[in-house]
C-alpha cells in the first residue's frame, strides 16, 4: 500500500481551480439550485449501471473519479468509475479491502492518471437509497474531503441518490445533471487536466486510515441486525429516468428488448434469407418464359416475405378479397407486388403487368406510401 492516501488527493474548497460548468447537460431535478453542483458523465453512469445490474442481488461498489472545480459554486465532474474488485459484500454495505484498494489504484493510475477520486458508489438490493450506518462508516473513514460524494443505487427498485457533506453532515442531493463529453469536451470545462495541488493539511498514511479487519468485522456484526434505511425519507430519483438517457448502448445491446441490436440483426438476417428465397423463385419464374405457362409455380410455393421481429410478425394487412374494380392502392409496410397481384387479380404472376403499368423498373423494390394504379 502507498504511504499517502491517494484517494484523498485534492485541493481545499477555498483553493479550487476555476472551471466552467457544462452547458449541454441533462438536468435531473433542479441542480442549478444546489450550492454544490454534481455532473456525472454518460459513460460513467453507463459503466455503473452495467456493473451493478450485472449482479443486482449483490451489494457492490467502486470509486468515482474526475475533477473538482469552482464557478459561481463548487462543482464536480465525474468522468469515470472504477469497480471495487475484491471488495467484501457485508451486511449493510460494501467493505473495501486492501486488495481492492490496490486494484483500484492500478486502474486509476493507468486509465485516469489526471483525475481525483471524487467519492464512491455502491448498490443496495431492494433496501432503498439512504445511507446505512455502515455506508456512513465507510464514507467517514476513507472519503474525508468535503467535496467527495457517495452515490447509492437500489438495483431492485430502480432508484438512485447522491450524498455529500454539508455543515459536517452527510445529506442527500436529489438534483444533479448528466454530462456528455461529446457535447461539452473536457477542455472547455477545465483549463487544466492535471491533479490540483494538495491541501496544506498533511496527508495521513493509509496505515492510519485503514481500520484493522478485526474492528471492521466487529462493526459488521453490530450493523448486521440494523435495518435503519428509510427510502421514503427523501424523494428518490428513479434510476430509469437517467439510465434510459445514458444507457443507449446498454438498451440497444440488451437481448430481451424488442429494439435491441441482437434482435435487429436477427430480423435483418431473416429478411435477407426471405429475399434470397424470393430471388430464387423469380429466377425459376423467368426460366419458364411465360406467365401463363401451366408449369409455373403455384402461389402457395412462394416464400413468405413477412418481416419477423421478436415473437411477432410484422406484415401489412393484405386486401382481404379480390377487388378488380379498384383503381388505386397505397403500398403499406411489408407489401410486395406479388401479394398485391394475388389479392387484386387472383394471379400473383401478374406482378410484372402491375410493375409495367406503374413504370416500376425493379418489381422487388417498392416503397411504402407509393400509390399504385390497379388495372382491371
Amino acid at each position: 500500500m502507498p504511504d499517502n492516501a491517494w484517494y484523498q488527493l485534492g485541493p481545499a474548497l477555498n483553493k479550487l481551480p476555476v472551471g466552467q460548468e457544462p452547458k449541454y447537460a441533462q438536468s435531473l431535478g433542479s441542480p442549478e439550485k444546489e450550492p454544490f453542483g454534481i455532473y456525472i458523465s454518460d459513460e460513467a453512469a453507463d459503466f455503473i449501471g452495467k456493473y451493478l445490474l450485472g449482479n443486482p442481488q449483490l451489494e457492490m461498489g467502486g470509486l468515482l473519479v474526475g475533477y473538482v472545480l469552482q464557478s459561481h459554486r463548487p462543482f464536480i465532474i465525474i468522468s469515470g468509475a472504477i469497480e471495487a474488485r475484491y471488495a467484501h459484500n457485508v451486511a449493510g454495505g460494501v467493505s473495501f479491502t486492501e486488495k481492492s484498494f490496490e486494484y483500484m489504484r492500478r486502474v486509476w493510475e493507468r486509465e485516469y492518471p489526471d483525475t481525483l477520486v471524487l467519492g464512491w458508489f455502491c448498490s443496495h438490493a431492494d433496501t432503498g437509497v439512504q445511507m446505512s450506518r455502515y455506508d456512513r462508516f465507510v464514507h467517514e473513514r476513507w472519503f474525508t474531503q468535503p467535496w467527495q460524494v457517495a452515490f447509492i443505487v437500489d438495483t431492485i427498485r430502480n432508484a438512485s441518490l447522491f450524498h455529500c457533506r454539508r455543515d459536517n453532515q452527510l445529506v442527500p442531493i436529489e438534483n444533479f445533471a448528466v454530462w456528455s463529453a461529446h457535447l461539452d469536451p473536457l477542455h472547455t470545462i477545465t483549463h487544466q487536466a492535471v491533479v490540483p495541488p494538495l491541501t496544506d493539511e498533511p496527508l495521513r498514511r493509509e496505515s492510519e486510515l485503514l481500520v484493522p479487519m478485526t474492528e471492521i468485522n466487529a462493526y459488521e456484526v453490530e450493523v448486521a441486525a440494523v435495518t435503519d434505511r428509510n427510502p421514503s425519507a427523501s424523494r428518490q430519483v428513479p434510476l430509469i429516468y437517467w439510465f434510459l438517457l445514458l444507457g443507449v448502448l446498454f438498451a440497444f445491446t440488451w437481448p430481451s428488448l424488442p429494439w435491441s441490436l441482437p434482435r435487429l440483426w436477427s430480423m435483418l438476417g431473416e429478411r435477407r434469407e426471405q429475399l434470397r428465397q424470393l430471388e430464387e423463385y423469380l429466377d425459376a419464374d423467368n426460366s419458364v418464359g411465360s406467365v401463363g405457362d401451366a408449369s409455373a409455380p403455384a402461389a402457395s410455393d412462394v416464400p413468405n416475405t413477412g418481416l419477423s421481429f421478436g415473437d411477432s410478425t410484422v406484415e401489412s394487412d393484405w386486401l382481404h378479397e379480390a377487388d378488380t374494380s379498384a383503381t388505386l392502392y397505397e403500398i403499406e409496410q411489408g407489401d410486395t407486388l406479388w401479394h398485391i397481384s394475388e389479392r387484386t387479380f387472383g394471379d400473383p404472376l401478374q406482378y410484372r403487368r402491375l410493375a409495367e403499368v406503374n413504370q416500376i423498373t425493379d418489381p422487388s423494390l417498392i416503397h411504402p406510401g407509393t400509390v399504385l394504379k390497379l388495372t382491371p
